[in-house]
């Protein structure tokens, strides 16, 4: 039987945030069960200076596998 469509499986090798050496995980305070992710690169206004991001975003150009 003829197929109609050829589909190409094309591999996509995006690195994130969660496989990073400079991700590291902080508490939100004493009595919170909640746990922040920042990186050491990423400089923001809160978190003892430093950007709070997601495990699943995008790797940036600091990007070094864990």
């Amino acid at each position: 039987m003829k197929t109609l469509f050829e589909i190409e499986v094309v591999s996509q090798t995006t690195e994130t945030c969660r496989r990073c050496k400079h991700r590291f995980s902080t508490p939100l305070n004493e009595w919170s069960k909640k746990v922040l992710q920042c990186c050491e690169y990423k400089r923001g206004h809160n978190n003892a200076g430093y950007k709070t991001i997601k495990v699943t975003d995008r790797a940036c150009k600091n990007f070094q596998s864990a």
